[in-house]
């Protein structure tokens, strides 16, 4: 199986910078994208990987999930929630053109603005 590795420095929900480089080089990682705590669909997912994290750490696998919400409303979560893996905001301009992601999420974000 062939992996991909995306290189990104993005904060956390408490403001500090986290780096894929730096959680490669403790292991694996699985990254979660989700489009922010307003949506019911990611906030099961995420619950899921939270009750699934001991499973990832078994495997020497890190839990990110990523999303273009504000690091405040990611703070919220992660207390709310009480998560254990890091929630990243990303800046999509930046990162999705960079992982030729874009015109996907472009997509998505109209598909959420027609409803």
């Amino acid at each position: 199986m062939e992996s991909i590795c995306l290189n990104f420095l993005f904060f956390n929900a408490y403001g500090k910078q986290i780096s894929s480089r730096e959680i490669l080089k403790k292991g694996k990682m699985v990254l979660a994208f989700y489009r922010g705590s307003w949506c019911p669909y990611c906030n099961l997912e995420l619950k899921f990987l939270q009750d699934q994290l001991s499973l990832l750490k078994d495997k020497n696998t890190t839990l990110v999930a990523v999303s273009p919400q504000s690091t405040d409303h990611s703070l919220a979560m992660v207390e709310k929630n009480k998560f254990e893996f890091e929630v990243l905001t990303m800046w999509i301009i930046i990162s999705l053109k960079s992982w030729g992601l874009c015109f996907s999420f472009r997509i998505l974000y109209f598909l959420i603005i027609r409803i």
